[in-house]
């Protein structure tokens, strides 16, 4: 029993493992070096007229090679950094006492508050929620998912790009043979190649983004009300079971419009945020903005509460930003439905 409690006590007094902030900033940038190599070797293995199967394999052989070196080094650090994060997590049994009572784990079920309750309010949308369980209400998460935005961007980035790409290399094949650039086919396909790269460019952001939910994990957001009251306060908490910890936590509640304006046979809608308040501020909490965050807020008294028509709707999120190691951002969007007073 004595060597167990040994144990117990070195196993805590073990500094838990540290990954640097910067490892997955280079990881995106050696990558993006290793795609841009195997992108070169590609080319220049075209220009010299290599075998067909050499191509593809000097494009990936880069990627490949860098993804199995970082791996290799980096992966057991990561396992180990988030098995010590599970281990130090807050149980529980302790979030549901500091909910006073509320949520699930601590007894209580809260009805799911769903689209058709709308309180006599015939112009407020009503979205639906979950039962919480520290807290009565789970909000769900607004937009497309990350992982969704990033799947749509590579298909539309390989569709675009492979047609593209198709003419690109008959140009090139063209110009090798006469030995003269064609200035206004290359002029004609400037357009196409800019847009691909944009394309590109864009598929790089929603896999950075779909890369940095995947290490935050789930993040969970509850209040104490909803729907919310133009004038009332609620109790909100936010939660994460993921791989590295989300740090400097800034909430907000945001107040955004849509119009819908027709002018003969067209139709373009205009998004704007209007209104957006401060829930809670690292720099003001104690924590330095860590979760498990849980403090209470208020809806402005003069706020516009949530409304829905046919040309213009107006809509209220819970925006929670944070940085994980330290350099890289994160946000999303929780719906919440905000009623007249």
């Amino acid at each position: 029993m004595a060597d167990d409690d040994t144990d117990t006590a070195e196993r805590d007094a073990t500094p838990p493992p540290t990954v640097s902030r910067f490892a997955c900033l280079w990881f995106f940038v050696g990558f993006f070096v290793a795609g841009l190599v195997g992108m070169g070797l590609a080319f220049w293995a075209m220009l010299a007229q290599a075998p067909g199967w050499l191509i593809p394999l000097a494009c990936i052989g880069p990627e490949v090679a860098f993804l199995l070196i970082f791996g290799s080094t980096t992966l057991p650090r990561i396992i180990r950094y988030a098995r010590e994060s599970v281990r130090n997590a807050p149980s529980p049994e302790s979030a549901a006492a500091a909910a006073a009572g509320e949520g699930v784990e601590a007894g209580t079920k809260a009805k799911r508050v769903k689209t058709e309750d709308r309180d006599g309010f015939p112009t407020v949308e009503v979205v639906e929620t979950e039962p919480g369980k520290t807290l009565t209400h789970s909000l769900h998460r607004a937009g497309v998912s990350a992982g969704c935005q990033f799947g749509c961007a590579v298909f539309f980035a390989s569709f675009w790009n492979g047609i593209v790409g198709v003419f690109v290399v008959q140009a090139f094949t063209k110009w090798n043979a006469k030995g003269v650039v064609a200035w206004v086919e290359a002029l004609f396909l400037s357009p196409f190649v800019l847009v691909g790269l944009v394309l590109i460019a864009f598929t790089l952001y929603a896999g950075l983004t779909w890369i940095v939910s995947w290490l935050v994990g789930r993040v969970e957001v509850e209040i104490s009300e909803h729907p919310l009251a133009v004038g009332g306060s609620s109790r909100i908490q936010i939660t994460q079971a993921g791989l590295f910890p989300l740090a400097r936590v800034c909430v907000w509640l945001v107040c955004t419009e849509e119009a819908t304006y027709v002018a003969g046979t067209s139709q373009s809608t205009a998004k704007k945020e209007i209104a957006k308040h401060s829930v809670s501020d690292p720099d003001e909490s104690p924590t330095g903005g860590g979760l498990p965050l849980a403090t209470e807020f208020k809806v402005p008294a003069d706020a516009m509460h949530s409304f829905d028509a046919p040309n213009n709707e107006i809509k209220w999120t819970l925006r929670v930003t944070g940085r994980v190691l330290g350099v890289l951002p994160y946000r999303n969007d929780y719906a919440v439905t905000v009623c007249p007073a």
